[in-house]
């Protein structure tokens, strides 16, 4: 599966292996939860998904959660 999407407006478009390698490069920081612990913590609520599959999981909710935090931020401005 290959899907090619934006990541940010601005952005040139990607492939999900050239946005894969970019959020590896992310998940190197302190506290963030990592494609490994993603399916871990699914898996044993009973959710049966591949590796890749909590990768796109984890990459949706951390652009999820940067919209959302920016949306706030622009309406207290």
């Amino acid at each position: 599966m290959n899907v090619k999407f934006k990541d940010r407006p601005g952005e040139s478009l990607a492939t999900n292996s050239e946005s894969q390698m970019r959020s590896d490069e992310e998940d190197n920081g302190k506290n963030k939860l990592s494609a490994e612990q993603v399916l871990q913590m699914l898996r044993e609520e009973g959710m049966n998904i591949t590796l890749e599959q909590s990768r796109l999981i984890l990459e949706f909710l951390r652009k999820l959660a940067n919209i959302t935090v920016s949306n706030y931020l622009k309406t207290k401005q």
